[in-house]
């Protein structure tokens, strides 16, 4: 009789199995091996084929005896500018100079306007003396009357010649582009054929404002790029750094033209919504301009930047897209990782992991809790049955 009651002793001793929980939970979290980014490149839809700007951009073109049977080469070359220029409230103004100027297309932003005079330009049979400064004066009456009618636009105006221009028609022409300048004006000089480069550049007082194209009036189509890359601002991308939600950082707006505009006059304006943010760049260069990023409450916010050369009276509007998201936080305690750095087709999977991760947590907390609480129970109650079983045999070998 004892040794049963022995075994059956030392058995109540063990813990029950019932009462241990003893499984373990498994997680796999799933780890992005791609490359993630400190910084968010975006770029702009329309770059390297396009001009977006504020301009207003005057064509005033050589129409005298110098040109001869070429003139379908300066319609195309001016067409092909005028093509190239996607801001449908772009302004822009034709003019032809010979013996006299004349404005063959005032200023306006009616594209069907444009494309008609476009046509028009055709018509025109070059003659005459070779008068450059009567057309930059039909340039700047325009720009004054803009200026008087208190719109302040900032104007460039894209000279072609294709012959020398004589000692009084080229004293008074220095004239007229000093004058232009002072009306705020950035002027390009395109030489063809039989131009004198010394005189352009004396004009223009920079070498880089002056192109030249010795392969006559057909090579023109070679110079729209570099002329627009010089004389447009093209936003190609944005670029700023990873920060959280609340956070600042700077946004750096990559793109053409910067080299040539008032640094002083640059502003960053950022669209969130109904509400907009004007922050004044910080840096300016000749690829990039840079300013503060605006704070964002929300995550999620969509928000666009614009780019103000004139002090905020008109803006460079992009579909560029800088907003932030929520950022995620390592278990090891890492630096916030940005969300929008991550791939978006990824970026919800994230999340999923990290709110599995937060409950697995949750999870095995509880169940260790559990699990020392059954563990004592069990324990206890095995203790208890042993001594009152112990007590029992006791007896009942003494009887």
């Amino acid at each position: 009789m004892l040794g049963p009651t022995l075994v059956i002793f030392l058995l109540l001793l063990l813990p029950s199995p019932l009462l241990t929980t003893g499984s373990t939970l498994h997680r796999y979290l799933t780890q992005d091996q791609g490359h993630h980014p400190s910084s968010r490149l975006q770029e702009s839809p329309a770059a390297g084929d396009s001009c977006w700007s504020t301009y207003d951009v005057y064509f005033v073109l050589d129409s005298s005896h110098c040109v001869n049977d070429n003139w379908e080469f300066t319609q195309s070359f001016v067409k092909d500018l005028v093509n190239r220029f996607k801001n449908p409230t772009q302004r822009m103004s034709f003019i032809t100079y010979s013996t006299h100027g004349h404005i063959n297309m005032k200023l306006t932003s009616n594209r069907k306007k444009i494309s008609t005079s476009l046509v028009k330009l055709l018509n025109v049979l070059p003659t005459g003396a070779l008068n450059m400064q009567h057309g930059l004066k039909k340039a700047n009456e325009q720009i004054e009357r803009t200026r008087a009618a208190g719109v302040k636009v900032p104007s460039l105006i894209i000279v072609l010649t294709g012959g020398e221009l004589l000692p009084e028609s080229f004293a008074e022409t220095q004239v007229e582009a000093a004058k232009s300048k002072q009306l705020g004006a950035t002027l390009y000089f395109v030489g063809v054929q039989d131009y004198q480069l010394s005189q352009l550049l004396e004009i223009a007082g920079e070498e880089g404002h002056v192109f030249g194209v010795d392969t006559g009036y057909s090579g023109l189509e070679d110079i729209v790029d570099p002329l627009l890359e010089r004389s447009c601002v093209q936003i190609i991308s944005v670029n700023f750094s990873s920060i959280c939600t609340r956070g600042n950082n700077e946004v750096k707006v990559i793109g053409n033209g910067f080299e040539n505009i008032d640094k002083d006059q640059v502003i960053c304006q950022f669209r969130i919504g109904k509400r907009t943010i004007r922050k004044k760049a910080v840096s300016v260069q000749d690829t990039s301009v840079t300013c503060p990023g605006p704070k964002i409450n929300n995550p999620g916010q969509a928000v666009f930047i614009d780019i103000s050369l004139d002090n905020g009276l008109t803006f460079i509007k992009t579909d560029l897209d800088v907003s932030r998201r929520n950022c995620v936080t390592s278990r090891e305690g890492t630096p916030p990782a940005l969300l929008d750095a991550v791939p978006p087709a990824a970026q919800q999977h994230v999340v999923q992991i990290a709110e599995l991760e937060v409950t697995q947590d949750i999870s095995l907390d509880e169940q260790s809790s559990l699990q020392v609480f059954f563990t004592t129970i069990s324990l206890y109650s095995s203790v208890s049955l042993g001594i009152l079983l112990f007590f029992l045999l006791l007896c009942c070998c003494i009887c």
